[in-house]
């Protein structure tokens, strides 16, 4: 058995610290969760509990009042969850033995987030190879899979787009606009070239501007979506 993520810890009283650590087995993929107190004493840790836990959820963000999402843990299996007018929804999960998600027994899911109007979540699935999640709520399906926890999501005001755009860092930086009708991306933005620096999107104009390089020359590019056009500065 593996530690699979570094715990958060909370300090409950002098010298004594409260944390949840996850486990798992390289071999059967299995995990087991528990909720553990320790105390240093004299530049020691001693373990006052650990109680394995069996369920619990976590990670809850809200959108209005009938309209929720979380990380639900049971037994082993991870899910993602959506309630909206008092319907229970599982968006995705990691099963032990059967991962949905080709990768490894340390994979979980982390920062889940509504778009502007409520009818779309994003969500990361961290692991050696892990990626962002776009989850269409209203029709019950993953929109996009983006292959790199360097990736992020973002929407449009009216949520008609989805947008990522990422400066290179560990790995090289994309740029992509997709339709929220089909999940796929409406043009090549990248045009051959790298990217230099992300602008971000302008809800005044519609617009994504972004900088790519060309050789040693930095262009400045804005893209409109709607009427799929692209101005080079």
């Amino acid at each position: 058995m593996r530690l699979t993520h570094i715990p958060t810890i909370k300090i409950v009283g002098d010298n004594q610290f409260n944390f949840k650590v996850k486990i798992a087995d390289e071999v059967t993929s299995k995990k087991e969760l528990y909720q553990v107190e320790m105390t240093v004493i004299n530049g020691k840790l001693k373990t006052n509990s650990s109680k394995l836990l069996l369920h619990e959820t976590h990670g809850l963000v809200t959108f209005d009042a009938k309209s929720k999402a979380y990380i639900e843990w049971d037994n082993g299996s991870e899910f993602v969850v959506v309630e909206k007018a008092g319907q229970k929804i599982i968006a995705d999960k990691l099963v032990p033995q059967k991962l949905v998600h080709v990768g490894d027994p340390y994979s979980k899911f982390n920062n889940l987030k509504f778009s502007p109007k409520g009818n779309f979540l994003t969500y990361e699935i961290v692991s050696w190879g892990g990626s962002i999640n776009v989850y269409d709520i209203l029709n019950n399906k993953i929109l996009t899979n983006f292959a790199s926890v360097l990736d992020s999501a973002e929407f449009t005001a009216d949520e008609k787009y989805y947008y990522t755009c990422n400066e290179p860092g560990m790995a090289d930086g994309n740029v992509a606009v997709f339709s929220t009708k089909t999940g796929k991306a409406t043009r090549d933005l990248m045009q051959g070239k790298r990217v230099n620096k992300c602008l971000g999107y302008n809800p005044d104009t519609k617009s994504l501007e972004y900088e790519l390089l060309n050789g040693n020359k930095i262009e400045t590019y804005t893209y409109y979506p709607e009427t799929d056009k692209l101005v080079i500065k």
